[in-house]
C-alpha cells in the first residue's frame, strides 16, 4: 500500500500547541509535494481573538471583525509558508470547531489532518471533552495529533 499525500489540512487556534502542529504539517507537505491549507474555526457564540489565550463571549455583530482579524493573521502566516515553496491556502470558518473541521477535510478531500492536542485531563475533560478527540472521531481521513511542548523548565532540572 501506497500512502499519497496531496492536500493536507491544519486546523489552526493561534496557540502554540497549534503553532507547533504547522511546522509539522509543513515539513509533511514539504516531503510529500503536498499542498497545505490552514483553517481556522470562529465558534459564533463564543469566539477567540487571535493571541488571546481565552474565550469571550461575542456579539454576533462582532463576528465579521473577529474573522477579518484572523484572516489577516492567517494570510502573514500562508505568505512566510508560501515564500518556503510550500503550495498554501487558508479560510475561516464559522461553526462548531471539530464539526467544521471534519466537515471541511471531507468536502475539500483532505488526505491527512494535522492537529495540536492540549491534553486537556480531569473534569475540563469530561465536561468539554478535546477537540482533536471528536475530530478523530469523525474525520473522513488520518489525522495526525500533535502535543504541547514540554516546558524547558523541567528539563533543565534533570
Amino acid at each position: 500500500m501506497t500512502l499519497s499525500l496531496k492536500s493536507i489540512l491544519c486546523p489552526v487556534d493561534f496557540s502554540e500547541t497549534s503553532d507547533l502542529a504547522m511546522q509539522y504539517a509543513l515539513a509533511l507537505a514539504r516531503m510529500n509535494g503536498a499542498s497545505l491549507t490552514l483553517l481556522h474555526v470562529v465558534a459564533p457564540a463564543m469566539a477567540a481573538l487571535p493571541g488571546e489565550a481565552g474565550l469571550l463571549a461575542v456579539p454576533p455583530t462582532d463576528l465579521q471583525e473577529i474573522t477579518d482579524a484572523c484572516l489577516a493573521r492567517l494570510a502573514s502566516i500562508a505568505d512566510s509558508i508560501q515564500e518556503q515553496g510550500v503550495p498554501v491556502d487558508f479560510k475561516v470558518v464559522s461553526g462548531v470547531p471539530f464539526l467544521e473541521i471534519s466537515r471541511y477535510a471531507g468536502e475539500h478531500e483532505a488526505d491527512l489532518i494535522v492537529m495540536g492536542s492540549r491534553g486537556r485531563t480531569g473534569l475540563s475533560h469530561l465536561l468539554i471533552g478535546s477537540v482533536a478527540e471528536r475530530v478523530l472521531r469523525k474525520a473522513p481521513c488520518p489525522v495526525l495529533t500533535v502535543k504541547e511542548r514540554i516546558k524547558a523548565e523541567h528539563h533543565e532540572e534533570a
